[in-house]
């Protein structure tokens, strides 16, 4: 095949194109007849193959898939072995468990549902919910990321894209480094169902690895040679962990406070991002304005995170601004909202009445700015609530957002309202204009995905801002699930039609159509 020095003198676009279907059937052979007919194991035969032929593991499995008549049998094989992973994560976190108390066991399970409910078909989110700073910063990797996300309802492509990554000839390094890229670790807070988990969202999520490594390559490869330390591979680790939704191991100590929210790792990033890395940022500018020997890795990280800030900001702004002039030029009323952050659109995208809720570091930056809004308020704006209420209410709010599913419930249950101070359906509170009351069909909405109850109080709200009252709504809104329900059932063959039943009056059968004879009158 090569010598030893082979992917150091050859790239990989070289080598894909030498690789002729007889050459890729011939490794496949080897394979077959040296690995797979031994029962040796797909990942061990890749590592064995690459010290042979002195090319990186990446390339043998490239090799592998090249032949079109043997695609089908590799993916076969890394399908098994990413099966062959999730079962033994399965059985690790089982013997983990295996001494708690029955109680216990049920308790845990239990306080999942909500959350594996909220979160179902979560596939395509994550590159909103967790790296959207980086569609402003850097698109080209963001769309690589969502193309993934989308890529990962293949159980396959993801299996290739985790072994790519352990096989990667800089994992380790990068593992040291506190890079966020483990194949097998799993998201806190946010899906249930064990570290076994090989649902689409797991996987999509997992693609937020892959993004990491290609991120921290890219980066580390443009810095000159000798500054391409361990030390410098720890503040990119953090800077792109914080930039795709992850805290790096051990940060901020995240275990406990993990058991009450619903995506901490998620939470902890933005804040970490949006005040804390800005802290350090300004303090090594400090340094160096006021002559102090700062290490070139501090410096460099200073710099990458501000430009990343800056171009971030201004795409977001130049969107916004796009937004507006669209808006005024095809007469829309809507208008994006540059100067009031006390209102709930400030800084967000407005069309068609709508407003659309960025996510990342603008979140905080909202509540941030409602704080400084309220701190300049009069009391007519603050309706009768003093400053310091009004400022702990809306981080109060913001808080309870984040709480556990399962914990929100609970509370729910609790105080008969839900963290909006909306009254639920079982209570006596009749509700009010600004916060009506929950009927029973809007409350169950709320508690299925995430998307559905979107769509649901949407619904809602349009329709009581049309002028119906909370009854009509409800009408409206049961009459809509019995259309979805008959719906689905001619969807898949089945005829569904409302049934008439006689109706009894008086004890006596009445048969339908029936009309009582007519009484002649005589004068």
């Amino acid at each position: 095949m090569a010598g030893p020095c082979f992917h150091g003198d050859v790239k990989r676009s070289d080598f894909e194109r030498a690789l002729t279907p007889e050459r890729a059937a011939g490794l496949w052979k080897f394979a077959r007849d040296n690995y797979f007919d031994k029962g040796v194991k797909l990942e061990d035969a890749l590592t064995d193959m690459a010290d042979k032929f002195g090319m990186p593991r990446e390339w043998v499995a490239v090799a592998l898939t090249k032949n079109k008549r043997l695609v089908k049998y590799t993916n076969d094989l890394f399908k098994l072995q990413e099966d062959r992973r999730a079962a033994l994560r399965s059985a690790k976190h089982y013997v983990q468990t295996i001494d708690a108390a029955p109680g216990t066991k049920a308790l845990t399970v239990a306080l999942a549902i909500p959350r594996r409910v909220l979160t179902f078909g979560h596939g395509v989110v994550f590159p909103v919910t967790h790296a959207l700073d980086l569609a402003g910063s850097e698109w080209t990797a963001y769309a690589r990321l969502t193309a993934r996300s989308w890529a990962s309802l293949n159980k396959v492509q993801h299996a290739k894209l985790m072994d790519a990554i352990r096989s990667d000839d800089k994992y380790a390094f990068w593992r040291k480094a506190k890079l966020e890229i483990d194949p097998d670790s799993g998201p806190q807070g946010i899906l249930s169902g064990g570290v076994g988990n090989t649902s689409w969202s797991r996987r999509s999520w997992d693609m937020l690895k892959v993004t990491r490594l290609e991120l921290a390559k890219d980066r580390l490869a443009a810095l000159p040679e000798l500054e391409r330390t361990p030390e410098m591979a720890k503040y990119l680790a953090s800077q792109i962990n914080h930039a795709t939704g992850v805290m790096s191991s051990g940060e901020w100590n995240l275990g406990a406070v993990s058991k009450g929210m619903f995506a901490p790792q998620l939470t902890m990033s933005k804040i970490a991002k949006t005040f804390v890395d800005p802290a350090k940022t300004l303090g090594t500018y400090s340094k160096v304005a006021l002559g102090y020997d700062v290490p070139f890795a501090e410096r460099n990280i200073a710099s990458l995170r501000l430009r990343k800030a800056t171009k971030a900001a201004a795409s977001m702004l130049g969107l916004l601004a796009v937004n507006q002039g669209l808006n005024v030029a095809f007469g829309r009323k809507d208008r994006v909202n540059f100067t009031d952050p006390g209102q709930s659109d400030w800084l967000r995208p407005k069309a068609f009445g709508h407003t659309l809720n960025t996510r990342g570091s603008m979140e905080l930056v909202r509540l941030i700015g409602n704080a400084i809004r309220i701190s300049q308020a009069d009391a007519k704006a603050l309706h009768g609530e003093t400053r310091t209420a009004a400022s702990r209410k809306r981080l109060a709010d913001y808080a309870a957002y984040k709480i556990d599913p399962s914990l929100s419930l609970l509370g729910e249950a609790a105080f008969g309202e839900d963290a909006f101070g909306r009254p639920l359906p079982w209570t006596a509170n009749p509700g009010s204009k600004a916060r009506p009351k929950y009927s029973w069909a809007e409350y169950a909405a709320t508690k299925g995905p995430i998307y559905f109850g979107g769509a649901a109080r949407e619904i809602y709200d349009t329709l009581r801002e049309e002028g119906l009252s909370a009854s009509d709504t409800t009408a409206i809104m049961r009459n809509l699930w019995r259309g979805a329900i008959v719906g689905a059932g001619e969807a898949i063959g089945g005829g569904i039609q409302r049934a008439h039943e006689p109706k009894q009056s008086s004890g006596q059968y009445v048969p339908p159509n029936y009309a009582p004879p007519t009484v002649p009158t005589y004068k």
